[in-house]
């Protein structure tokens, strides 16, 4: 086996793929507004012109930040990675 054949073996068979992601407080607030868009298109809550709930985003927003460490003003942004082998 050549040196290019084993250089080509080993790039495509023991390769780790590490994808990162910045994930800022406005990406979490995004998120948070999909899920009661989810919610309120799938009936789970109820949804009035004018009277979007607003508190059940800010919840879902609260907690969302609250398991990835984002605090407001604190903590801008996290690097979330994914690697696979």
């Amino acid at each position: 086996m050549t040196e290019l054949e084993k250089a080509i073996v080993n790039a495509t068979t023991k390769r780790t793929i590490n994808k990162e992601k910045i994930v800022t407080y406005d990406d979490t607030r995004d998120v948070a507004i999909r899920i009661v868009d989810y919610l309120i298109d799938n009936e789970f809550i109820k949804y009035e012109e004018g009277d979007y709930p607003f508190e059940i985003q800010d919840e879902i927003h609260d907690e969302v930040n609250s398991l990835l460490g984002l605090k407001q003003d604190e903590v801008e942004q996290i690097i979330i990675t994914n690697k696979n082998n």
